[in-house]
C-alpha cells in the first residue's frame, strides 16, 4: 500500500461456539520497520464504524464476513513492513481471557 493509500481487508468470522458469540475486533500493532514501534490509532488507519467500542452479535454455527478499510496516512510512516495482529475478542469474558481468534498479518508501504 503507498502512503495515503488505501485498501479494503475483508475479513470472515465463523462462532464456533454452542452459544451466541458478543464480539468486538481490534488490532494490534507488534513492530514497524527495523522494529520500530508505531501507532495505529491517531491518525486512526482502520476504519469499520467504532469497531474498538461496537459489540457484534453472531449466532452458534453462523458466519459472517467484514470489510475492513485500511487507510495508510500520508504522514508520520517510514516506508517498509510493519506486523500487526488482528484479534476477535469476545466480549463474554474478561480480559486476558477473551481473545475469541487471532490472525498476525503485515502490512507493506511504499513510497
Amino acid at each position: 500500500v503507498d502512503k495515503g493509500g488505501s485498501q479494503v481487508l475483508t475479513v470472515g468470522i465463523r462462532n464456533k461456539k454452542d452459544t451466541l458469540l458478543h464480539y468486538k475486533m481490534s488490532f494490534t500493532p507488534i513492530s514497524g520497520p527495523d522494529g520500530a514501534t508505531f501507532n495505529i490509532d491517531t491518525p486512526r488507519w482502520f476504519q469499520l464504524e467504532d469497531f474498538a467500542l461496537q459489540v457484534y452479535t453472531l449466532p452458534s454455527a453462523d458466519a459472517t464476513v467484514r470489510n475492513i478499510r485500511l487507510q495508510v496516512p500520508t504522514s508520520g510512516v517510514v516506508s517498509g513492513s510493519y506486523y500487526l495482529t488482528f484479534n476477535v475478542i469476545d466480549d463474554d469474558f474478561p480480559a486476558p481471557d477473551n481473545i475469541y481468534a487471532q490472525k498476525d498479518f503485515f502490512i507493506v508501504i511504499r513510497g
